[in-house]
């Protein structure tokens, strides 16, 4: 019997089930009228959080940002409080917290050495037992600057933690300044999903 081609105008409309298509037609995207992987034809909360989820995808910021009316100033050789600190929960043990902080200006007496880090819950030191995570020297007269500390930690933890800007002079004799004062302060804690799909 002679093959019959079929065209178009021999098929019924809507008389094609899914069931007649072969399973191994990997018919291409270019043939549909829409690209259903294209993100503009997703309805609003289509896909599942968990198909969202991987490395690097931000969970929730925690900030404090102020203008502080007073100076922070210091001559202590050991590190002290500046008073700038953010409190987050990470919502799982695998994930990293990004840390930033950044001071619109802080100073050193001539001859002084600033040193400046982060404080986990007020007792363990990020940085350097000696230099913290940022240190400056000043040298034939005051120093003046920004300051901008950047630090990941990986708390492996779920519980609350407390992370706070520590500062401290290294020569007793010299003071200090974390920051001047009305001069503007931002501190960031930032959860970062660590765990892979």
């Amino acid at each position: 019997m002679a093959l019959t081609k079929v065209t178009s105008g021999g098929l019924t409309d809507d008389s094609i089930v899914n069931a007649d298509i072969n399973s191994s037609a990997a018919i291409a995207l270019s043939k549909l009228a829409t690209d259903p992987s294209n993100a503009s034809n997703l309805a609003s909360g289509t896909v599942p959080a968990a198909r969202l989820s991987g490395l690097g995808k931000v969970i929730q910021i925690i900030y404090n940002s102020s203008i502080p009316g007073s100076a922070v100033t210091t001559t202590s050789t050991s590190f002290v409080d500046t008073g700038l600190e953010c409190t987050i929960t990470p919502t799982s043990a695998d994930n990293k917290i990004l840390l930033v902080a950044a001071f619109g200006d802080r100073t050193i007496t001539s001859g002084g050495e600033l040193a400046t880090t982060f404080y986990v819950d007020d007792t363990t030191n990020l940085g350097n037992g000696s230099y913290g995570w940022s240190f400056y020297q000043g040298a034939g007269s005051s120093y003046y600057g920004a300051l901008t500390m950047v630090q990941v930690h990986a708390p492996a933890s779920t519980s609350s933690i407390d992370y706070s800007v520590y500062f401290k002079s290294d020569n007793g004799a010299k003071t200090a300044t974390a920051y001047a004062a009305n001069t503007g302060v931002t501190m960031l804690a930032m959860e970062i999903d660590g765990t892979a799909e």
